[in-house]
């Protein structure tokens, strides 16, 4: 009877390690240039979140961007809450933490993380579309993404 139980807990040791192993491999991470990010933004439904901190994105952020610090105390019960199987949009300033980010949502189960490659600082400095925390755009870029420049911060 003992030796029916010990082979019962392997097995389900042993399908649920499979399950878990299984679901990361169905996720993926990307990392896109600023056209590519700007031209999906557009074309998938999805949550967009700014990784910086609050004195970092005093100087704007994309358009629709909720502000999730990576560093911040809340990060990881923020961006639990967000659907798992919706693609979620990540930047920072330079690309780093979206990276470490994107590792540690892809362990937490989400599907589909999509990363700018080279962050905010250099979305600004080819002039695509930024707003302030109050959602006034600071710098309009004519692009693809047309879209209400509302902002939430968290």
């Amino acid at each position: 009877m003992k030796l029916n139980r010990l082979i019962a807990c392997i097995l389900t040791i042993l399908l649920s390690s499979s399950f878990l192993v299984a679901q990361k491999s169905n996720s993926r991470i990307e990392v896109l240039d600023n056209a590519a990010f700007d031209a999906k933004l557009l074309h998938i439904k999805g949550s967009l979140i700014d990784l910086r901190s609050s004195d970092e994105v005093k100087s704007g952020l994309l358009p629709n961007a909720k502000v999730i610090d990576w560093e911040g105390e809340s990060f990881k019960k923020s961006v639990s809450q967000l659907p798992h199987n919706q693609p979620v949009f990540l930047y920072c300033a330079g690309g780093f933490r979206s990276k470490e980010a994107a590792k540690w949502m892809q362990n937490d189960g989400f599907t589909t993380i999509i990363i700018l490659k080279d962050g905010f600082d250099l979305w600004l400095s080819e002039g695509y579309t930024v707003v302030d925390l109050n959602g006034k755009v600071i710098q309009q870029k004519k692009s693809v993404r047309e879209k209400s420049p509302a902002s939430t911060y968290e």
